[in-house]
Formats: C-alpha cells, structure tokens, sequence
C-alpha cells in the first residue's frame, strides 16, 4: 500500500479531554497544558504574571480575597489637581490601615507611586463596592454584623467660588480646586434630636422649640415670625438680632467665615388684613402656605442631586385674613451652613395646608393639616445667586456687615432702611407651579451600615443589588435579593419604594449586578434573572436555573458581553442569548469533571481585549489558569500562576490585566504577560486526539513524523494508539525535538517499530526541564502506511 500523510496544522478546537479521543475533532487536544493556541496555525508558550510595584503597597499585608481593587482614569492629576492631564490609577482596598481606607496608586512615568490622598471609609476592614461615575469614585464598604464606623464615601474634585452671585466680597469661601472625600448621603438639612424626619411631617414649634434653627447645626431654618400691621411690609427683626441668632450656629458664637454658619428665611405676608391689588396669593384663615426645603449636592461637572425637602415652618399671617390675595414678602440672610464639598445650595418650596392647625409649643410640638403639592418658589446656588420658579437666571446676593461679622443678603436692599430695627424682603405677587417637586422620600443609602453588595449603571441609573438601607421609620432593613435604583442622573439617591424584586424570600441571594445594552443580569447564587429595563417599568425577560454563580469576582464584564461561570460550566450572555462555552459544537462538554477538577470558589475572572481571551485564575498549586479564546471558541490550561492570595481582575488602558497578591505579607500589584514565558515542568503538555485515519478497522504502521519547530530545548514526542485487538499502547517516546535555533525548521523523526500494527494513532508533546520562551510549533505531518487485508481460512491477517 502508499504512503499515506495526515497533518496536524489547525490548533483552533484547543482542549476536549471530554469526549472519547476517537471522537475528537482533528484540531482538538485531549492536553493542551502551558501552550497557547491563539495564533492561528501555531502553539507557542503560555504568559505569565509579572510584578508592576516593587514596594509601593509593602504596607499593606493582607486583603479580602476577590475583592478591593479599581481602575480609574482621571482627567486630572491627583497630585497636581488643577492641570488637565489625563492620569490612570488603580485604587487599593487598604484593610492593614487604621482608619481602613482606599489607596491610590499612581501607573505613571515614575512608577511604583503611592498618592498621598486616600479614601477613609471606617474602622472595619471590609469588602467594598467601588465605582467611579462622571470623574467621582464611590466607595461602598459592605455590610455586616460588625461595621463599627464604616460609611459610604464619595471621592471627587471640587472647586467652586461659593459668593451666591456677588462679583466681591469679603467672605473667604473661594477654593482652590482639589480632590476630597465626602459622605456619599443625600441628606437633608440638620435638625434637632436623633429623629428621623419624613418630607409629609409638620415640624415646627415656638421660639426655642423650632426643630430647625441655628443651635442644632441647621444649614436652613426660618426666623420666628416678627411682623406689625402698622408696617406691614416689614419683619421686624433687627440686623443685630438676626446676628446674633446666626452666630449661634452648633451652640457656638461666632463661626469661621469660609465654611460654617447657616441661612435664615424671612417668609411672610403683609400683617394687615388689607388686600394688595396686584398680588396673586390667596389667603384663606382655615389653611397656610408651609415653606419646605431641600439641600442641593453637585460635583464639579455641574451635576445636581437634590434631597427630599423638609417642612420649615408656616409662613406668617395674620389669622384673621380670609379669602384676599396679599403680597409675599421674601428675604434671606446668613452664610451656607456646615459645608460640605459637594453641597452647593438649597431650594424652597411652598406648599398649600389645608385644615391647618398651629402647634401650641406645649402639649403639641407639630403642625397639623393636609399637604398639598409642593411647588418651587427660588433654587439659592451657593455660585450663582438665587433663582425664582420659572426663570433660568440667576440674582445676586450682597453682603452686609454687623458686630464685625458678615452676612449674604438677598434682596440687596434687605437691610438699607438706614435703621437696624426691620428687614423689608423682596415682594413676589405669584406664587407659580411651573416647577413641582419630583422627590417625595429620602435616600434610603448612606448613614453608617447602610450600602449595597453589587451595582451596574444602566441608561444613567444606579442599579444596587443585596442592600442594606434606613427605612422610613428610621430603622435598618436588609434585603439580600433586593435591587434598588437610582434616579436619573442622581446616582446617590436611592428611594424606598424604588426597587426591583426578581424573586424573593427564596433562599437565593443577589450575588452580582452587570449589565449589557438595556439588559440588567442579576446573579443570584442558584438562578439568573435577566430584566428589561429599556423603559420605565422594568420587566422579567427571562429566569435561567443553575445560571448563577457563588462570588461576585465570578463575573466579568467583557467588549459587548458578560461572561461567568458556576460549578456547571462556564457561559458568556450577548444581550441575545446565553452560550454555554463549556459545550462545543457537537453540543458536547469539553471538560472531563468541570465541578471537579476546574471549577474552585476562589477563581477569579478577567477579559483581556488584547486578545480577546476570558481569562480564570485561582491560587491553587496545579492547573490554575484557564483561558477561553473568544475568536476560536477554545480553552487551554495553565499552571504558571500564583499560589498567593489574589484580589478581583481589572483591565488597564493598555489592555493589560491587573490584580493584588499577598507577597510574603507585602501586597503587589502584578499583571498578566500573554506573551511566551519560560516554564520548568516534567510532563505531557500537548497531547492530541487519537486518529483512526477513517479507517477504523485497517491496521496501519506509522513511518515518519515531520515536526515544524524552534526553541524545542526539554521536549520529547511521544506516540501512543490502540491495537486491533483493542489493546492500548501507552505513550512512548518517539523521539527528542532538537531545533534549539530561533529559526523554524523541519525535524524528521523515525518512528520505531512499536507503532506497527495499529488501528489508531496519536502524538503527545512532553516537557523534561526548562521550556524555552520561543518554543513553537507550526505543523506536524504524520506519515503512515495502510496494511493490506488478507484472509485465510475465515480469519484475517
């Protein structure tokens, strides 16, 4: 019989140690261990980790396993924050620390540096959700039975020139731009005593009563009413007197001019009982105008997010008015609270009381009456100035000086009678509803044990998954198969009552949130859930069992996709459709014992753009790497990798994966290097299906094998096959590859007579020693005979 040639040149099925070796396709291996098949037509050398910081994070000895580190770009230099030069970061989960904060580590030219800004979050070393949105990183410590201090944190640049529209003053309140941290809580202004204040509560009370004043922190409160009808336009209450009530903002006189104090409303309507003809206003005895108010939180990208708006009080009238329309009279004097970064301003809105009745100050300590809809009377930008309801500009404040402290004013004319004895405000004849209120409730995220597990932002919201948050009633509720959403464009705000409940009370919780397209996938530990949320009511577009997964770090957001795996294979969901791509295309699995032998709690996942590759580590001792590539659809193993403890994967700029290791108790910041590393193993690393040349039954004697190679320093090939009889040949050694050249060459490899007489027939590849970074092979070309069948006397030879 001829000569016969089959080659072996197409690596792209990668490994299928699954299926029988017979059954193989041609371009699967049943070993694929080190050797990478991501070049087309070619195997060459596995990556390997490499150290990016030498001592930069020694501090740091410990870490929460799959957890604690983000990538960040920056517009600005954290050490020079007023330039614009882009600037790449990698924040660090500091848990060795006292406070425990966020470090920040700087990929720069220099290298291996360490910012002096950090993030403290608290005094208990936990996982933490970080995200970064618009230039600003959120900070998120998780939640537990031991949270001692920990608060959600925001980290952001700030610079605003804070003088309410007035071209100069003299109150120091300028900043100079940089980056601070800042409560992540949309809180509402400060009041007095511990209790949890509702935005459909009537507090108020008398004189020192007044829940919302100066010497309980207040940023916003309303003076007592001081009103004469002989002078009906005028509050009487003189500038001195005004001072003083101010200066005793937190129970301390006097206050430092470029951040605390707090801004006193004069709000009331003419004393008399004296129409006013071009007023708008109806008052009526039976009912009042409440005045409420909402602070006002933006970054520096002029984003704002509001809080639910708090009642302050009545607005003052004469009690016996009833069923005319009088003049509202308006002024504003005080500084801007206790300022926080990105607090920025407040808003006022009025509503109309109907029933109302005033609390006494003694047995009753609040209003009563029924809340209308509440409407913006002016929005106070502590930058720009004051703007009323319907209006897009902005008026300007002044500033007045007395007892050598000095004051915002508004209108400028508040206190320029040339007497200290009364204000007169600015006179609004209509109150307009043009802009409604659209916040009803508080953000449930952000005091101390609050905050959420998981999050993926979707068409500019927050989506949280596994919270823990403050209820209405002030009291801490956690809901581990909850997701809370954000509202629009107001990433910190969280209501009560918006939510998403796939399915609850099941035993099953929200392990991670990702997102592709309009798509939100909920993880839970058994189940996905995948929900619409392309419009304003999200639906359940699907509920796949076992599709879930064990740890937040099992799951990677990739170019268009995500992709995770649990203890019954591996999968990659498209926005379309979820592929299972521990199945090849005969619908088979390629893995012998996923659950056994593959899968560990502790795998970490990655995406390596570069490549296009998913890529799973673990600190295992043996086979603990796995890496898919995408373009092929094919798997290879590794055990190159570490054996310390990791922390989450991240993708740099550059392509690059990043991840912490625990060093000798020092922490690294190490990468993946995909290019060919050298690797010291005693063993098969490549071993191919076995072929039966389609003929299964013809006995065959393999002659020659021609080995396309370089850098084969250490590497034997080896055979094995199946006699006619069905008796195995063990791997055997044909022979050592010796191209040690970093030119391709051809080897030509007897083959002995051991391989005579098979029915099939395969090649493995074994290392002995160190194998060279260049090693590659290109093609191998098996040469075989075909055996005559002769018979006699019924029996085959």
């Amino acid at each position: 019989m001829p000569k016969k040639a089959i080659n072996v040149n197409n690596f792209s099925g990668g490994l299928n140690n699954n299926t029988s070796p017979r059954d193989l396709a041609n371009n699967e291996f049943q070993v694929l261990l080190n050797l990478s098949n991501e070049v087309p037509g070619k195997l060459k050398v596995i990556g390997d980790e490499l150290a990016v910081t030498s001592s930069a994070l020694n501090s740091i000895d410990s870490l929460n396993y799959g957890n604690g580190l983000l990538h960040f770009n920056s517009d600005r230099p954290f050490s020079s924050p007023n330039t614009i030069t882009e600037k790449e970061y990698a924040l660090v989960n500091d848990i060795t620390a006292s406070p425990k904060r966020i470090r920040i580590y700087d990929y720069g030219s220099n290298g291996a540096v360490l910012e002096a800004d950090d993030i403290e979050y608290g005094d208990t070393a936990a996982k933490v959700e970080m995200y970064n949105i618009d230039g600003a990183i959120k900070v998120i410590p998780h939640f537990g039975s031991s949270v001692g201090t920990n608060k959600p944190k925001i980290f952001s640049y700030y610079k605003f020139i804070r003088r309410l529209g007035a071209p100069n003053n003299n109150i120091d309140n300028e900043e100079t731009g940089d980056f601070k941290p800042t409560d992540l809580h949309i809180a509402p202004i400060k009041g007095r005593g511990t209790t949890k204040y509702k935005p459909d509560v009537l507090y108020n009370g008398f004189a020192d009563e007044l829940f919302f004043k100066p010497s309980v922190g207040s940023e916003v409160f309303m003076f007592t009413p001081l009103t004469n009808s002989s002078t009906p336009d005028r509050f009487t209450q003189s500038f001195t007197a005004t001072e003083q009530i101010l200066a005793n903002w937190n129970s301390t006189p006097g206050y430092n001019d470029g951040a605390e104090g707090s801004m006193g409303v004069m709000a009331y309507f003419s004393a008399d009982t004296s129409a006013d003809t071009d007023s708008n206003i109806d008052i009526k005895s039976n009912s009042r105008y409440g005045l409420f108010c909402s602070k006002i939180y933006k970054d520096f990208n002029g984003t704002k997010q509001e809080s639910e708006s708090l009642y302050l009080g009545p607005i003052k009238q004469n009690n016996a008015s009833n069923d005319i329309k009088q003049n509202l009279y308006l002024g504003l004097v005080g500084r801007m609270g206790s300022r926080k970064s990105n607090y920025a301003g407040f808003k006022l809105y009025w509503a109309k009381i109907s029933d109302y009745i005033e609390a006494d100050g003694n047995n009753t300590e609040l209003d009563e009456g029924n809340i209308g809809i509440k409407y913006l009377l002016s929005e106070i930008d502590f930058e720009e100035g004051i703007r009323f309801a319907g209006s897009e500009s902005y008026q300007s404040f002044g500033t007045d000086e007395k007892n050598s402290k000095v004051q915002f004013v508004y209108p400028l004319t508040l206190f320029s009678t040339g007497s200290d004895a009364y204000a007169i405000g600015k006179t609004i004849t209509d109150l307009l509803t043009v802009e409604p209120s659209l916040i009803e409730s508080g953000s449930v995220i952000g005091k101390v044990n609050t905050g959420f597990k998981t999050s993926t932002i979707i068409n500019r919201r927050l989506y949280i998954g596994n919270v823990q948050y403050e209820d209405s009633n002030g009291e801490i509720v956690t809901k581990s198969d909850r997701v809370l959403k954000s509202l629009p464009n107001q990433f910190d705000f969280f209501e009560e009552e918006s939510f998403i409940d796939a399915a609850i009370e099941d035993g099953d919780s929200i392990v991670n949130l990702s997102s592709v397209g309009n798509k939100l996938l909920q993880f839970k530990k058994r189940n996905l859930f995948i929900i619409n949320v392309s419009r304003n009511i999200e639906y359940l577009e699907g509920t796949f069992n076992f599709k879930g997964c064990e740890k937040n770090y099992h799951v990677v957001q990739g170019e268009g996709f995500v992709a995770w795996f649990n203890k019954y294979g591996a999968f990659l969901y498209d926005g379309q459709r979820i592929i299972d791509i521990n199945i090849n295309e005969v619908g088979q699995p390629v893995f012998d014992d996923w659950e056994s032998n593959y899968y560990h709690d502790n795998n970490v996942i990655g995406f390596i753009p570069k490549t296009k590759q998913i890529y799973i580590t673990n600190n295992q001792s043996s086979n603990n790497v796995l890496m898919y590539d995408i373009k092929s659809q094919s798997w290879f193993t590794g055990d190159t990798t570490t054996t310390n403890n990791i922390s989450n994967i991240i993708t740099r700029n550059n392509g690059d994966i990043n991840w912490l290791e625990i060093v000798s108790n020092d922490a690294k910041l190490v990468k993946w290097v995909n290019s060919p590393t050298s690797f010291t193993k005693t063993g098969v690393i490549m071993k191919s299906k076995e072929y039966d040349f389609n003929t299964p039954m013809v006995n065959k004697n393999i002659n020659t094998i021609y080995v396309n190679c370089k850098q084969t320093a250490n590497i034997t090939l080896q055979g094995f096959g199946t006699k006619r009889d069905n008796s195995p040949l063990a791997l055997t050694d044909i022979g050592t590859l010796t191209n040690n050249t970093s030119s391709l060459k051809t080897l030509k490899l007897a083959v002995p007579d051991t391989f005579k007489n098979l029915v099939s027939f395969g090649i493995a590849l074994k290392s002995t020693g160190a194998v060279n970074v260049g090693f590659e092979i290109n093609d191998i070309q098996i040469v075989y005979r075909d055996k005559a069948t002769r018979w006699y006397k019924n029996k085959e030879f």
